[in-house]
């Protein structure tokens, strides 16, 4: 009976949660907070070139927009404006 290897692999120090993608740790600090994919991040850098924008300004209105439809937006802001 051979005895099988076992495959010696690097363990991810941070714990992902469910659902959440692999983040690239060498990626700037602005982009791996937001999570998005590389492919992605070439796109955006593409639209920023064309529209001479920054990239920062398209990800923040993505963002926003992202979660206007999620309905987070208003919730929050009905709850500031029931505080107040």
């Amino acid at each position: 009976m051979a005895l099988h290897r076992r495959k010696e692999t690097t363990k991810q120090t941070a714990k992902r949660s469910a659902g959440q993608p692999r983040i690239d740790p060498a990626a700037v600090l602005e982009r791996r907070s937001v999570g998005l994919p590389p492919s992605w991040w070439r796109e955006v850098d593409a639209l920023a070139a064309r529209g001479k924008v920054k990239t920062a300004a398209i990800v923040r209105l993505a963002v926003g927009v992202y979660l206007k439809r999620m309905r987070k937006i208003d919730k929050v802001i009905k709850e500031k404006r029931r505080r107040e």
